[in-house]
């Protein structure tokens, strides 16, 4: 027999439920009162878990404090070498930083994510893992956007090879020669770029050597740029 009020299973015969005391005379058998204590489908749903989000620190974008969006409404912010720990319901929720890459995140559980920037202004998560460290998510950021990874790598060459040609094409037209200044910011670019392609070495794989490379000469180019520059100014 079932009790009317907190639905525990007395023995036949029992007046009085052992549980709550409540009388149990002229209760039917109710067992399908069994589960009405299970909490509902619906508020399971809407369970509640932490969301821990880690931005480590990088000279790529270290300026920059991302605004945090789920499901395009902003939530917090995150800045350079800082951990942000949200509550956020469980299910699927898309997850952007400064309103760039949406990115869906399956929250069914506490989760962790890294912060990184991706290329240029583009910012993701990834190593999205539970409380034990393992894996739930693949790390789609990556694969989604590695033609624009490489196409920025490309940049700082065509950058610097520019300026080469631009110191040229005043000196012959105006007398002026490219700022060393100009170089300088160059190879800065070139930096940034290098940075982006060693944190993404993993995904990159074969086009690492490659890209780097590149970069390389592009720094050599702008070093070139300087001598010359310089030599045309003194000279």
């Amino acid at each position: 027999m079932y009790c009317s009020k907190c639905g525990f299973q007395n023995n036949e015969g029992n007046k009085f439920c052992i549980k709550c005391g409540t009388i149990l005379e002229n209760n039917a058998q109710q067992p399908q009162q069994q589960n009405q204590f299970v909490q509902p489908q619906e508020n399971i749903n809407n369970s509640t878990y932490k969301l821990t989000l880690t931005r480590p620190k990088n000279f790529v974008g270290s300026l920059i404090k991302f605004k945090i969006y789920i499901d395009n409404n902003e939530v917090g912010t995150i800045k350079n070498d800082e951990t942000v720990v949200l509550n956020v319901n469980s299910g699927n929720h898309t997850i952007s930083f400064n309103k760039t890459m949406n990115q869906n995140i399956n929250i069914t559980n506490d989760t962790y994510a890294d912060v990184v920037v991706i290329a240029g202004n583009k910012f993701g998560i990834t190593n999205i893992r539970d409380n034990t460290g393992q894996s739930v998510q693949n790390n789609e950021v990556y694969t989604e956007n590695i033609d624009k990874v490489i196409k920025s790598a490309k940049g700082p060459l065509i950058f610097s090879c520019a300026c080469i040609a631009l110191t040229f094409i005043l000196l012959f037209t105006i007398n002026m020669v490219v700022s060393p200044i100009t170089y300088g910011i160059s190879i800065g670019y070139t930096v940034i770029s290098m940075s982006s392609i060693k944190k993404q070495k993993e995904n990159l794989k074969e086009k690492y050597k490659s890209l780097m490379t590149l970069n390389i000469i592009s720094i050599v180019v702008s070093v070139i740029g300087i001598i010359i520059s310089g030599f045309l100014i003194i000279g």
